[in-house]
């Protein structure tokens, strides 16, 4: 299948008639799964187990808006480059498109009527905006359905194409800042780099001793960084796919895992009460930083696209820290209500018909 340049179609899908959103249970004891920053930096957005997505402006830390995504749960949350498009990813074996701006489902992406019942982990868009990627077989809570990946463009004028080459579940997947290739974390242990244009593998990456959990490009594209529930991270040369260097000092397995936007950190969290911070460039341990909302372990973790403020994810929880001076700027409770103190009330989305 050959995929098209389509960025001047972005507009158009963005014109088109809104879809109005399902309802979802709502389960307050629950894990914050992904998040993600808009580009601008303004707002953060977090989608979780009950399902739903909530996103917050960053400097006031008001609830922007909230709704009800898949109802099976939420795998993932990434923003197009351009920041008008919000990619959900859901344990109903879809990726739907939400405009950032009218708070609406503009577009849903589903897995042939074959490949269904894998359970889609993880969402990100290509650097273009053209391309939205998934994994498959979602490992929480461990399902076995799927070891592929997934690759749409962001019309849905066709199929997807399937990325297959894994023995298990696809945990994590990362474009390259350049676009050109497609990294994707497995429970088989492995990380496979695919060229994104036709789907063919050009590196499997061994070197993790169990389930590579998370992958991360820093910004610059140079790095390759996969984060196992071995309890390292490896950093790979992205120019000869050699190991750099192995991150250790994690308590427990790495579950997630993130880049400073000047790529001068790598953080790591797991089911350790800790999140470490290291320098990349040498490897070493810079930061721990903990409280209260990590005793429980670290779900989700994104750095701001502007600061090196980083956003953590937990059980019922969500915080934001600032790396520099090692405290919390702000936190929030799962689930977000509407027209609750710190929250700006905004109208609902409506029921999604499916």
């Amino acid at each position: 299948m050959k995929f098209f340049h389509m960025r001047p179609l972005i507009a158009l899908l963005l014109a088109s008639a809104c879809q109005p959103a399902f309802s979802s249970a709502n389960s307050p004891d629950c894990w914050i799964r992904s998040i993600a920053f808009s580009p601008d930096g303004k707002d953060l957005a977090a989608g979780a187990v009950d399902g739903r997505v909530c996103v917050w402006r960053v400097s006031s830390g008001d609830l922007l808006w909230s709704f009800p995504a898949h109802p099976n749960g939420v795998t993932g949350v990434a923003y197009s480059p351009d920041g008008q498009l919000l990619a959900v990813s859901g344990k109903d074996d879809a990726v739907s498109l939400w405009s950032a701006s009218r708070h609406c489902c503009v577009r849903t992406l589903s897995l042939p009527q074959r490949q269904r019942y894998v359970g889609l982990c993880g969402v990100t868009f290509s650097p273009s905006g053209d391309l939205v990627a998934s994994g498959s077989g979602d490992f929480y809570p461990f399902e076995t359905g799927g070891n592929n990946a997934y690759v749409w463009d962001v019309m849905g004028k066709h199929p997807p194409r399937v990325l297959q080459g894994h023995t298990n579940g696809v945990n994590s997947v990362a474009f390259a800042p350049g676009g050109r290739i497609l990294a994707t974390g497995s429970r088989d242990s492995t990380a496979i780099v695919w060229r994104a244009a036709t789907g063919e593998v050009e590196r499997v990456l061994r070197g993790h001793s169990f389930w590579v959990i998370k992958v991360a490009f820093s910004p610059n594209g140079g790095v390759l960084a996969t984060a196992s529930a071995d309890r390292t991270v490896i950093l790979w040369d992205t120019s000869t796919w050699k190991p750099a260097r192995t991150l250790r000092g994690a308590k427990g397995w790495v579950c997630a895992l993130a880049f400073s936007h000047d790529g001068s950190l790598v953080a790591g969290g797991g089911d350790g009460p800790a999140i470490h911070v290291w320098d990349p460039a040498t490897g070493r341990l810079v930061a721990d930083l903990g409280g209260s909302s990590t005793q429980r372990g670290v779900s989700a973790l994104a750095f701001s696209t502007i600061s090196l403020q980083l956003a953590s994810g937990s059980l019922r929880s969500l915080t934001l820290w600032d790396v520099s001076a090692r405290t919390v700027v702000r936190s929030w409770p799962w689930p977000a209500i509407l027209g609750s103190p710190g929250s700006t009330p905004r109208p609902r989305s409506p029921s999604m018909r499916r």
